[in-house]
């Protein structure tokens, strides 16, 4: 399998760091001021949840689309080898038909 078209997926490691991060501080900004939390908490708690959802979903994505690629090569690797050892079994078929010919245009011009 070519590695180099497998995709960084560097940035979901940054975007699950940068919403922990956000998680964190606007925890911290609402224990400051006791009217925030109160707003902002039920509605943050859901952003938040269907963030993490969207970032599991992508990994899990990532990685399904790193299977199938494999899966993929595999496959193509072995029809190759299928589709090769036909090919040499035809050029043989032909060298064999063309000794032949050769065979009889020797026995002709005798």
């Amino acid at each position: 399998m070519n590695l180099d078209r497998i995709p960084d997926e560097g940035w979901l490691a940054w975007t699950a760091v940068a919403v922990t991060v956000a998680l964190l501080l606007i925890g911290l900004v609402s224990l400051a001021n006791p009217h925030v939390a109160g707003a902002a908490w039920p509605g943050l708690i859901s952003l938040f949840l269907l963030a993490y959802a969207y970032l599991g979903i992508c990994f899990c994505a990532g990685r399904v689309k790193t299977w199938v690629e494999g899966y993929l090569d595999a496959l193509l690797v072995e029809k190759n080898g299928v589709d090769m050892a036909a090919v040499s079994r035809r050029v043989e078929a032909m060298g064999k038909k063309i000794d032949h010919i050769e065979g009889v245009l020797a026995k002709v011009s005798e």
